[in-house]
């Protein structure tokens, strides 16, 4: 889990001010003859961004743990690939306080390959590295600490639980293991707090989660074991406000299907709430959980053979509830093992393996606080949050101070390799054409979408138009009055729109404010223009006192300014008007009023 600059009393991530407004993109990255596994992924503090996983050369079967490193806007500037000669991946990575990169190899499974870490110049080359002669000692994950890192993971078979706290040049300060007989532990992730107070979450005998608490020499203070005795473990930890702790994981469910899960502890343990979020018939798996913008941020994955949801991510508010959930499965492809870091600005920064129809590569996306990545929006979806009672056992686990662990001080050997870069994310035209900009109640317009990008699904809105039938993009507008803002929408994107504003007859007709009935042929009528046909037409001028002045159910006749016969005196009149629209299909009695000058 990628903590980056963590303010540690509140959980919220900065950047320096010159990442306030980083590019979003959606980048997929092919290596032909190999598949790739991603594990993680972290922004620099320069903006810059680091993948880590493996790829797997489809002939030979060989894994290697292998770096991506990109540019702030997502583009490839190098890639190097671990060379082990056996199974092994980057299984995390954080971005250090001076700049360089530390990683964790481990076997993808556990067993049969190469353990051990390398810091990384950000050139791509390696600052120091070492390695496990033996996988007796598997590295899961790399927390940075006030002072230092902390490496968790697991030690020997049947499997401890295994903390070791290095400083920054990689030199061990101290070493943990902690067993419970017969129930096989891993740790998964860590955090520490502004107290130098460590809590550190996984699983234990493959059914429950488990929290521990250390002080800052690696002491226990206390272990809880959490779950429901079925299928559990939890993979994440970060802080929250009022001193409290989001725990992440997954959890089989009472219908038999694994769930992500959330709890929240306070500082003691003590369970404040636990929640599931999955779907009925399929399995999902929580793969990173983060904080950015104030509120948990998670990814989640299907795992089955053709699941409803890819690689997703998906925000919960202080309280469990879901937020939002974007699908970030490109149309017909399917993505997996996605991992998350906060980005500046409160981007979301995801990589996950993108499996198309020629192969899988790495598919790498900066979002906003919303999940989208502009100028392309991702799809929306749900999840069924359950809230749910969980035990909460204190045990006393076994704890012992290892010996140093036996690394080799061979070199690590790396390989350059450029991967192709594909830009997922091309915005489709949206520019609109009216037959017409005014128009009539009732009558009916052209809608024509200038230069359509092939495959896009596109969608109008029109409120109050109908299309016509047989003819979808020929709408009419029966008793519409008011202008009308036409929309085109391409993938049912906020980010990829055009508008056009369709003038309706009412905000066309003019109705003059002062007349001169003098007789010299200029002005001398008040009579509203009306830009549209009408029927069931009335026009009254009122006098100050309310008495009616002038009437008429012609719309050519208008008011010479006389009543009764004679002139009547220089004053400020009232009109009423009141008609229906003339063209068939509108309804409605539109009402107009307003003042006029009457002028000698």
């Amino acid at each position: 889990m990628n903590k980056l600059l963590l303010l540690l009393s509140a959980g919220f991530l900065f950047f320096p001010a010159g990442l306030t407004s980083q590019p979003f993109f959606q980048h997929f990255f092919t290596y032909p003859g190999h598949s790739v596994q991603t594990s993680a992924v972290a922004q620099l503090a320069d903006g810059r961004i680091v993948v880590g996983g493996q790829v797997i050369n489809e002939f030979a079967g060989v894994e290697d743990a292998t770096l991506l490193y990109l540019s702030a806007a997502g583009d490839f500037i190098w890639a190097r690939r671990i060379d082990t000669t056996a199974q092994s991946m980057v299984h995390d990575l954080i971005a250090a306080p001076n700049g360089n990169i530390l990683t964790v190899m481990a076997p993808q499974n556990g067993s049969g390959g190469i353990s051990g870490i390398i810091s990384w110049f950000p050139n791509g080359t390696i600052n120091w590295g070492k390695k496990l002669p033996a996988a007796t000692e598997v590295f899961t994950d790399v927390s940075e600490l006030n002072n230092g890192f902390l490496l968790s993971g697991s030690s020997g078979s049947p499997q401890k639980g295994l903390l070791i706290r290095i400083d920054a040049n990689g030199q061990d300060i101290w070493r943990k293991t902690i067993d419970q007989p017969g129930a096989p532990l891993i740790f998964y992730d860590s955090w520490e707090d502004s107290q130098g107070f460590l809590y550190v979450v996984g699983e234990i005998a493959g059914k429950d989660g488990v929290l521990l608490k250390f002080n800052t020499v690696g002491d226990l203070l206390w272990a809880r074991r959490l779950g429901t005795g079925g299928q559990g473990s939890l993979r994440s930890v970060i802080p929250m406000a009022g001193d409290k702790l989001l725990l992440g994981g997954t959890m089989r469910g009472a219908d038999a299907y694994l769930k992500v899960w959330l709890t929240q502890t306070d500082g003691s343990g003590t369970v404040k709430w636990s929640s599931t979020y999955g779907q009925a018939g399929d399995d999902y798996v929580l793969y990173d959980l983060i904080a950015s913008g104030g509120s948990p941020v998670f990814s989640l994955s299907g795992t089955g053979a053709s699941p409803n949801l890819g690689a997703g991510l998906a925000r919960v508010n202080d309280n469990g509830e879901l937020l939002w959930i974007k699908n970030y499965d490109p149309p017909g492809q399917f993505s997996r093992t996605p991992h998350l870091a906060p980005g500046a600005n409160n981007s979301l920064v995801m990589a996950a393996a993108l499996q198309t129809g020629s192969g899988s590569g790495f598919y790498v996306v900066r979002a906003n606080a919303n999940g989208d990545s502009p100028p392309c929006c991702f799809k929306s979806g749900d999840l069924t949050v359950v809230d749910i009672s969980i035990d909460n056992e204190v045990f006393v686990p076994n704890t012992g101070t290892i010996s140093p662990l036996t690394y080799n001080s061979s070199n690590w050997t790396n390989t350059k390799f450029s991967p192709q870069q594909t830009n997922l994310c091309n915005p489709a035209n949206v520019e609109i054409a009216l037959s017409d900009s005014v128009i009539c109640p009732g009558e009916c317009i052209d809608l024509t979408i200038v230069n359509p990008t092939p495959g896009v699904n596109y969608a109008w809105s029109y409120p109050g138009g109908k299309p016509q039938q047989g003819n979808p993009n020929r709408v009419c507008f029966p008793g519409v009055n008011a202008d009308v803002l036409i929309t085109l929408f391409a993938n049912n994107c906020a980010f990829q729109q055009d508008t056009a504003l369709l003038r309706v007859d009412a905000t066309e007709d003019r109705f003059p404010n002062a007349f001169t009935p003098n007789g010299d042929g200029d002005n001398d009528r008040f009579l509203p223009v009306l830009y549209c046909p009408v029927s069931l037409y009335t026009f009254r001028v009122f006098n100050r006192w309310g008495e009616i002045m002038f009437e008429t159910t012609d719309p050519g006749q208008g008011w010479d300014g006389s009543f009764n016969g004679l002139d009547a005196p220089s004053d400020v009149y009232v009109w009423l008007m009141e008609y229906q629209g003339g063209q068939e299909g509108a309804s409605g009695i539109i009402q107009k009023k307003g003042n006029v000058t009457l002028l000698r």
